[in-house]
Order: C-alpha cells, then sequence, then structure tokens
C-alpha cells in the first residue's frame, strides 16, 4: 500500500517568524552599533583629536546624543543610528564631514567600516529552526489515507 506523504506550507506564518527574528537581530545589531559608537568617544580632551580620528570627548553631549531606533512597517524593521536630533548636538555633522576650516573627525562612519563582520554576523545568523516554527505539524485528520 503506497503512503501519502501531505505537505501544507503555511506562508503566512513563515513570513510573520522571519520578519520577527530579523527585527529581533537588527535591534541587537543597532545596539551593538551605538555601544560601539560611544566608544569611540570615550577618549578624554585634552589633547584634541588628530584629523581622521574621533572626536575627543569635551562635555559628553556628543555621546550623551547617540541613540538608535528601530522602526517597523509591514512587518520589516529599519534601523537609524547616531545623532537623531540635531538640537542635541549641532555640531555633529560638522566632526563626521569636516568644513572648510577643520579637517574631519569621523564616528559614524569608522562604526559601520569597522562593525561589518559583526552585522553580517548577527544578521545573517542562520534561520535554522525559525522556519520550523512556522510550519505546523500536521493532525492525523489533516492525512488522506
Amino acid at each position: 500500500m503506497p503512503v501519502e506523504v501531505i505537505v501544507r506550507w503555511h506562508g503566512k506564518a513563515v513570513r510573520k517568524v522571519v520578519a520577527s527574528t530579523l527585527n529581533q537581530r537588527l535591534e541587537k545589531t543597532a545596539q551593538m552599533l551605538e555601544d560601539y559608537m560611544k566608544g569611540l568617544l570615550d577618549t578624554p580632551y585634552p589633547p584634541a583629536s588628530k584629523a581622521g580620528e574621533p572626536p575627543h570627548r569635551r562635555t559628553g553631549k556628543l555621546k550623551d546624543a547617540i541613540t538608535h531606533v528601530v522602526t517597523v512597517r509591514d512587518s520589516w524593521g529599519t534601523a537609524s543610528i547616531g545623532v537623531m536630533d540635531a538640537a542635541d548636538a549641532v555640531y555633529a555633522k560638522f566632526l563626521e564631514v569636516g568644513t572648510v576650516h577643520m579637517s574631519a573627525r569621523p564616528f559614524l562612519t569608522p562604526t559601520l567600516v569597522n562593525n561589518k563582520s559583526r552585522i553580517m554576523s548577527i544578521m545573517g545568523q542562520s534561520m535554522n529552526g525559525v522556519v520550523a516554527v512556522a510550519i505546523k505539524p500536521l493532525r492525523n485528520k489533516d492525512v488522506i489515507s
């Protein structure tokens, strides 16, 4: 007697679990990048930082202004990391890119460049088990004999 196997794909459930898992990883990644960026701003002033190095801490206002926000829309997340409110540290953009009178003291760019592998490690973790959670086992009444 042949055995019949029925496979049911629960696409909506899989999408929900995958999106939720990726959004959790995105939050973890954003927090890691925020912490790293704040760490770059820990060197005290004086002396002043050299051109091309992250700025040295004078008041701590820039470091305090660094934060991250993960926004979820239609199940998928987007992360923003840095100074969200320019009023908190209006000079942040000048430090990052420089001016005609001052060389850049970047802190955003080095954060991303120096953490590419960590970002990929967190976001690229295996999805094994994630899909399995969303695939519901068949009940006896679902099996056709």
